[in-house]
């Protein structure tokens, strides 16, 4: 992992489909959930908890752009709107009307771009859609905040079976769950 100390820098920006997104970032989000199945039997204490795996992950970018002025002669605000351009124009025109032109269909599949973050590098996390593109919260000092939601593209795959491990408690269920069950046949044979 890269160290913030290391290369601030870095923790600076992300890179979205091999391009540097302009302004300074600030990533959020839950990171890695992990989904559970929690079932608590009726009449009984405890439960029993099965892992469902990993659902997919959710994450916002949070991009400060400054009205200054590069080398170049470019703020961060005109850099913005050819980047804006860009993320809507990767979502293919059978998805977004708006783009006109011809119209080739993805089967409504979602469009992933590539992402690059220390953080979400972390988080196992390297290409996502575009959920929403917030407006801009201008800061009173000539920048603005503009926030973008992400989520996490991972196509389905099967995971591994989890094996089963039985605790001193699950052991002394079980006996009296049996000493039970013979008291019961016992009873219904009388």
């Amino acid at each position: 992992m890269i160290s913030p100390s290391a290369s601030p820098y870095r923790w600076n920006y992300l890179i979205v489909a091999g391009k540097r997104a302009p302004g300074l970032v600030t990533i959020s989000g839950p990171g890695i959930v992990i989904g559970w199945d929690i079932q608590s039997p009726t009449g009984m204490a405890g439960g029993v908890t099965r892992r469902k795996g990993e659902p997919v992950k959710e994450f916002d970018a949070e991009f400060d752009l400054s009205d200054e002025t590069d080398a170049e002669g470019k703020s961060d605000f005109t850099r913005w709107d050819s980047f804006q351009r860009a993320l809507l124009a990767s979502v293919p025109p059978a998805v977004n009307p708006l783009l006109g032109g011809p119209t080739p269909t993805r089967g409504g599949k979602p469009y992933p771009l590539d992402v690059s973050h220390p953080d979400l590098a972390r988080n196992r996390i390297t290409a996502a859609t575009i959920g929403s593109i917030g407006h801009l919260v201008p800061d009173g000092k000539g920048g603005g905040k503009i926030k973008v939601h992400f989520i996490e593209y991972r196509p389905p795959k099967p995971i591994g079976a989890v094996k089963l491990t039985k605790t001193a408690g699950d052991a002394k269920l079980e006996s009296q769950m049996k000493t039970i069950d013979a008291l019961q046949k016992e009873y219904a044979s009388l």
